[in-house]
């Protein structure tokens, strides 16, 4: 299987998501994942066959959107679209108990505010976001200190999804 990360929302300067979304040398030297350097790369890259695209992105810990169903504010949105581009409920649910597990955030399924980017229009896709102030301190632009935490969960998920046989 081979996985596309693709952070098109990413403020490299401001809120540092490439940190987190960040695949690991072992992944890459795997030659399983390819990070998307260019929005011209998107439709190539994931028209191969067995292949997955991930969206990573985060938002700001005040957006007022980031909200649940019932007023509580999200930290995690997982979304996908319901055409050919959704992954399997197998990657759904493993992205979900994995953070789930890791701790006692709120998690938003296809929250309104989280827009998927699809590559190929066949190729599964799902969308991580998180909420910026779990891994950067917003008023100076630093990172908190379990943002390696976050990055290594992050690879978790990734080494998880390359390992599930249905996308």
């Amino acid at each position: 299987m081979q996985i596309v990360l693709n952070a098109p929302f990413a403020d490299k300067e401001n809120d540092l998501s490439n940190v987190i979304f960040k695949p690991h040398l072992e992944l890459l030297r795997e030659k399983i994942f390819f990070v998307i350097a260019d929005q011209s790369e998107l439709i190539k890259a994931t028209k191969q066959p067995n292949t997955i695209l991930i969206n990573g992105m985060s938002f700001a810990s005040n957006d007022p959107k980031a909200i649940d169903q019932n007023g509580n504010r999200l930290d995690i949105g997982i979304a996908y679209n319901n055409d050919k581009s959704r992954p399997s409920d197998n990657i759904i649910e493993f992205v979900h108990k994995q953070f789930a597990e890791f701790g006692r955030y709120n998690i938003g399924i296809n929250p309104p505010f989280i827009h998927n980017v699809i590559g190929a229009s066949d190729c599964p896709t799902l969308t991580i976001a998180l909420r910026r102030n779990l891994y950067l301190d917003e008023s100076n632009r630093t990172m908190n200190p379990p943002a390696y935490k976050w990055n290594i969960l992050i690879n978790h998920i990734y080494q998880g999804i390359a390992r599930l046989k249905s996308i």
